[in-house]
């Protein structure tokens, strides 16, 4: 997302076993622009499935998000493995389609 300048303060913390249909939330503030924003995220697993990225492809959680601030909504999609974290995001809001995935970078 183009102005985000960080991510200052995170309230949810993953449970240490995913379980389908699980489902959490908390709320996550960042500075869009210079203007402070206070978003609330709910979580919920959805099933294990296989997805690819420049990476490589993995098995991992799909976990569905909604999240809600200023005076918006976007929904979207996290890919989780329990041993690597996230894999993929991908989120669809009024501001357009953000999408992070792993990829391969030369050192």
């Amino acid at each position: 997302m183009a102005g985000l300048t960080s991510n200052e303060q995170q309230t949810w913390r993953w449970p240490a076993r995913f379980l389908q249909g699980e489902r959490f939330e908390g709320v996550l503030t960042r500075s869009v622009l210079g203007q402070a924003q206070r978003v609330e995220r709910v979580h919920r697993f959805e099933e294990i499935e296989r997805v690819s990225t420049p990476l490589g492809s993995f098995d991992a959680w799909r976990v569905a998000t909604t999240d809600t601030g200023a005076g918006q909504t976007a929904r979207g999609h996290q890919w989780v493995s329990e041993e690597l974290g996230l894999i993929r995001l991908e989120q669809d809001s009024p501001a357009g389609r953000l999408t992070l995935e792993l990829i391969v970078t030369e050192t």
